[in-house]
Order: C-alpha cells, then structure tokens, then sequence
C-alpha cells in the first residue's frame, strides 16, 4: 500500500497543476526587431464554445528597447465585424530603471487583459494586436505572443 501512495499521489498533484489548457497559444515573430503601429499581428481564434475567453498577451523586447511602458490595442472581430477592444499596458521598467520581464538578453512581460472578451457563439474570430504608442515604430521588439482561455 506505501508504494501505491506516493505514485498515486504525484499523479493526483501533476493532473491538478496543469489546469485546462488554452483554446489559442501562440507567438509571431517581429522581422528586424521592428513594430510598425500601422502592422496589426492577427491570431485565428476557433471557439468551440460561447462565453468568456480570457487573453493574455506575451511582449518580447531586447534589453536595447528606449520604453519604460507600452501600450497595446487588442481588438476581437468576427466574419469581419468588430465586436469589442481592450487595451493592455504593459509596464516594462520599474521606477529605478530596472527591466520587469523574464530573461537576460530578451525579456519577456505578460499582461493579461482586464476584461474577457465574450464570445456569442461557436466559430472562428480574429484577434488583432497593435502597439498605441505615439512612435510609429518601434525598435527592439522581438515578438508578441497571445494566450486564450475559454470557460473552465
């Protein structure tokens, strides 16, 4: 029976501390470390369900980036119809200057939306992500990502 119980338990814990998994993961690279405010980066999205989907969004920066804090629009659209936009301000620098993201050269910040996007029905939407800062492009960006959680 001892030998059962720590196996049996290890497995109970890691089915826990996976969670569900997300409907959208993924990241889109910047071509030359370059973000033009005007190059919105477009995820697919196919929902499965109605209801809430929860975004958060990944920034990748080198350390050669001249922001303290950055702005993002995301914006959900379906068949071509805008449904609902969200920003996201992600805080890059803490008031001493020192980087807040994850990594050594390239630094990675998350930021989840306030607000989940609500979807009415099953299908297939777009998301849009721009920066909405007043330079229209931006330097030292390496990539965005997105991750999508629907109702658990």
């Amino acid at each position: 029976m001892k030998r059962l119980a720590l196996p049996l338990l290890l497995l109970l814990f890691g089915c826990h501390a996976t969670g569900p998994r997300p409907v959208l993961e993924e990241f889109r690279d910047f071509p030359g470390e370059r973000w033009d405010r005007d190059d919105p980066v477009s995820f697919l999205l196919d929902a499965s369900s109605a209801g809430p989907l929860a975004v958060t969004l990944f920034l990748r920066h080198t350390v050669d980036l001249d922001h303290a804090n950055l702005s993002c629009l995301v914006s959900l659209s379906r068949d071509g119809l805008w449904l609902a936009e969200e920003r996201a301000d992600f805080r890059l620098a803490d008031d001493k200057g020192q980087w807040t993201g994850k990594g050594s050269i390239i630094k990675t910040v998350a930021r989840a939306l306030e607000t989940p996007f609500e979807v009415d029905a099953p299908g297939k939407y777009r998301l849009d992500v721009r920066h909405w800062m007043r330079q229209k492009e931006l330097k030292a960006i390496t990539s965005i990502g997105i991750q999508v959680h629907g109702k658990e």
